[in-house]
Protein backbone atom coordinates (compact mmCIF):
# COMPACT_ATOMS: atom_id res chain seq x y z
CA UNK A 1 0.00 0.00 0.00
CA UNK A 2 0.91 3.31 -0.91
CA UNK A 3 2.24 6.21 2.12
CA UNK A 4 -0.66 8.81 2.14
CA UNK A 5 1.61 11.59 1.67
CA UNK A 6 3.03 9.77 -1.23
CA UNK A 7 -0.28 8.62 -2.77
CA UNK A 8 -1.77 12.68 -2.15
CA UNK A 9 1.52 14.14 -4.06
CA UNK A 10 1.27 11.88 -6.91
CA UNK A 11 -3.06 12.37 -7.43
CA UNK A 12 -2.44 15.98 -6.86
CA UNK A 13 -0.17 16.16 -9.71
CA UNK A 14 -1.99 13.70 -11.72
CA UNK A 15 -5.11 16.32 -11.26
CA UNK A 16 -2.42 19.31 -12.41
CA UNK A 17 -2.02 20.88 -9.16
CA UNK A 18 1.15 22.42 -8.09
CA UNK A 19 2.12 21.08 -4.43
CA UNK A 20 3.49 22.77 -2.09
CA UNK A 21 5.04 21.37 1.23
CA UNK A 22 5.55 23.01 4.51
CA UNK A 23 7.94 21.61 7.18
CA UNK A 24 6.85 22.66 10.79
CA UNK A 25 6.03 25.82 9.79
CA UNK A 26 9.18 26.62 7.41
CA UNK A 27 8.23 26.63 3.39
CA UNK A 28 9.90 23.57 1.69
CA UNK A 29 9.13 23.22 -1.47
CA UNK A 30 6.66 24.22 -4.37
CA UNK A 31 6.35 22.73 -7.60
CA UNK A 32 5.43 19.73 -9.93
CA UNK A 33 8.59 17.65 -9.41
CA UNK A 34 7.40 13.82 -7.65
CA UNK A 35 10.70 13.20 -6.37
CA UNK A 36 11.24 17.16 -5.02
CA UNK A 37 7.84 16.90 -3.21
CA UNK A 38 8.72 13.62 -1.76
CA UNK A 39 11.98 14.74 -0.61
CA UNK A 40 10.63 17.81 1.19
CA UNK A 41 7.84 16.04 2.87
CA UNK A 42 10.28 13.62 4.13
CA UNK A 43 12.62 16.04 5.30
CA UNK A 44 10.68 16.09 8.90
CA UNK A 45 8.57 14.70 11.50
CA UNK A 46 5.16 16.84 10.48
CA UNK A 47 3.91 19.15 8.12
CA UNK A 48 1.53 19.95 5.65
CA UNK A 49 0.91 19.77 2.32
CA UNK A 50 -1.07 22.17 -0.25
CA UNK A 51 -2.56 21.62 -3.34
CA UNK A 52 -2.40 24.73 -4.86
CA UNK A 53 -5.96 25.14 -6.58
CA UNK A 54 -5.56 28.71 -8.78
CA UNK A 55 -4.13 31.73 -8.21
CA UNK A 56 -5.53 33.50 -5.42
CA UNK A 57 -4.14 32.95 -1.51
CA UNK A 58 -6.80 30.82 -0.88
CA UNK A 59 -7.04 28.58 -3.61
CA UNK A 60 -5.82 25.52 -2.00
CA UNK A 61 -6.82 22.45 -0.05
CA UNK A 62 -4.25 21.36 3.58
CA UNK A 63 -3.27 18.23 4.44
CA UNK A 64 -1.54 18.14 7.66
CA UNK A 65 0.66 15.35 8.43
CA UNK A 66 3.03 13.42 10.75
CA UNK A 67 5.83 10.77 10.42
CA UNK A 68 5.68 8.14 13.24
CA UNK A 69 8.94 6.53 12.35
CA UNK A 70 8.19 3.40 14.96
CA UNK A 71 4.57 3.04 14.59
CA UNK A 72 2.96 0.97 11.64
CA UNK A 73 2.40 2.66 9.43
CA UNK A 74 4.79 5.24 9.77
CA UNK A 75 3.02 8.34 8.83
CA UNK A 76 -0.43 9.60 8.65
CA UNK A 77 -2.48 12.30 7.34
CA UNK A 78 -4.13 13.73 10.50
CA UNK A 79 -5.75 16.69 8.98
CA UNK A 80 -7.13 18.36 5.80
CA UNK A 81 -9.41 21.08 5.40
CA UNK A 82 -12.85 19.97 4.34
CA UNK A 83 -13.42 20.48 0.41
CA UNK A 84 -14.12 19.28 -2.95
CA UNK A 85 -10.57 18.53 -3.33
CA UNK A 86 -9.96 16.61 -0.25
CA UNK A 87 -13.02 14.85 0.10
CA UNK A 88 -11.90 13.51 -3.51
CA UNK A 89 -8.81 12.62 -2.23
CA UNK A 90 -9.91 10.89 0.60
CA UNK A 91 -12.24 8.89 -1.72
CA UNK A 92 -9.59 8.15 -3.99
CA UNK A 93 -7.19 6.90 -1.00
CA UNK A 94 -10.03 4.98 0.62
CA UNK A 95 -10.05 2.67 -2.85
CA UNK A 96 -6.39 2.63 -3.41
CA UNK A 97 -6.21 1.25 0.41
CA UNK A 98 -9.22 -1.04 0.10
CA UNK A 99 -7.14 -2.91 -3.29
CA UNK A 100 -4.23 -3.40 -1.10
CA UNK A 101 -5.91 -4.91 1.80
Amino acid sequence: MQKAHLHLIKWGLEKGYTIEVDIEGHHEYRGTSYKEAKEASEAGDMGCIYLITGEAETDYSYFGYMHEWKQNPDEIIYDYGLDAVSEEWARDYDKHCEVAE
